[in-house]
């Protein structure tokens, strides 16, 4: 059904294309295309979404739950860039021995963490993350599964990067992830699964229906960005994009309208 607010938009259409029609006689212009044209942007423009946030724009959740710190990186890489970047490549090879907790922190710190603050949108103490995204509205967040990691109980973690790791399930959970696809076993020997969940919700009121679109654009950012960290940080890893999301929805805990996107499993090479 129509409603009052359409009528009125398209009498104000019908009026602006009676003047354009005007205006493209007077000026020996072919109505048509300029009129089309005209309108076609307009009736875009009419549902852009708004730039502006009535409120600070929410980069981070907010769970209960143990939390084991710090939420910086402890650890970093003495290795040259693009040393990193020759040495980058996809290995399911894991070693035996487990990961620390120290360095799944920092994995996670180097690329979700705050590197600083800024003033966006109008608001003040909008997080600077090391891993870029679209308006900077943190669209990925980084939750892992834990395999084998000394220092720290197997189970589910959300990285939030003012408080460091919040524990979200308690359990073993290896043989679970494993066989979530058959023939995937390997993910076993695996310390860790770094999981990239999408909130489309942070970048809606921005970019409107682009937001699911540019959440997928910066999971594909955060997951380039997250492997070559965990080289440097002389890990082996594999990005992996096949896990069924229900699957990991549930053992990640995650809230309705939370889709994980990519993983990655990490693992040591001794």
């Amino acid at each position: 059904m129509m409603t009052e607010s359409d009528s009125e938009f398209l009498a104000q259409s019908d009026s602006i294309a009676q003047g354009l029609r005007n205006v493209a006689e007077e000026a020996g212009i072919e109505y048509e295309s300029l009129s089309e044209t005209i309108l076609h942007t307009m009736t875009k423009l009419r549902s852009k979404p708004s730039s502006v946030f009535p409120n600070p724009p929410e980069y981070r959740c907010e769970f209960d739950g143990e939390v084991t710190e710090p939420a910086v990186p402890a650890v970093a890489s003495t290795h040259e860039f693009f040393d990193v970047v020759k040495a980058r490549a996809s290995r399911r090879d894991f070693g035996v021995s487990p990961i620390s907790k120290t360095t799944l922190i920092s994995l996670l710190a180097w690329t979700f963490g705050k590197r600083g603050q800024t003033i966006a949108y109008d608001w003040r103490d909008a997080p600077l993350r090391y891993c870029s995204s679209a308006g900077g509205l943190a669209s990925i967040d980084g939750y892992c599964i834990v395999f084998n990691v000394d220092g720290l109980d197997n189970g589910s973690y959300y990285y939030d990067y003012e408080r460091g790791l919040v524990r979200r399930f308690s359990g073993q959970m290896s043989h679970s992830v494993s066989t979530l696809i058959p023939g995937m076993t390997w993910l076993e020997r695996a310390s860790a699964l770094v999981v990239l969940v999408a909130n489309p919700g942070r970048v809606d009121h921005k970019y409107g229906a682009m937001g699911a679109k540019l959440s997928m654009l910066d999971a594909g950012v955060a997951a380039g960005h997250l492997e070559l960290v965990a080289t440097a940080l002389e890990l082996r890893a594999c990005v992996l994009g096949s896990l069924p999301s229900e699957a990991l929805s549930e053992l990640l805990c995650l809230n309705e309208g939370q889709i994980p996107l990519a993983s990655l499993a990490v693992g040591s090479r001794a």
